[in-house]
């Protein structure tokens, strides 16, 4: 396998110290790679479709589109996650609404 462990700050495989960038498995930047597939909007659960409109609400959707969710800042992610947040809250809300009503 693969696999690399580290012990007293030395990794085995490769013979690096921890300070040392250990990359075999790992890209240039030193993020692990995934494969980077094309997003098909109409194959997506409700869930990721709600995201999607939220960072198209912000704005966002053509960078997520071309770069990826990762190229997003802490900010803007966190951003997107509260609207979520809110919008499940405010349908909970109104499907008690309707139930009350009935």
């Amino acid at each position: 396998p693969r696999l690399l462990f580290l012990t007293n700050r030395r990794c085995i495989k490769r013979g690096h110290s921890v300070n040392t960038s250990c990359n075999s498995r790992k890209g240039a930047d030193g993020m692990s790679k995934k494969k980077e597939k094309p997003i098909d909007l109409t194959l997506i659960t409700p869930e990721e479709k709600l995201k999607y409109e939220i960072a198209e609400e912000l704005g966002l959707l053509d960078k997520v589109l071309n770069e990826g969710w990762k190229s997003l800042s802490s900010k803007e992610t966190g951003r997107i996650g509260g609207l979520i947040t809110r919008k499940r809250r405010e349908a909970v809300n109104i499907n008690r609404n309707i139930t009350n009503i009935n």
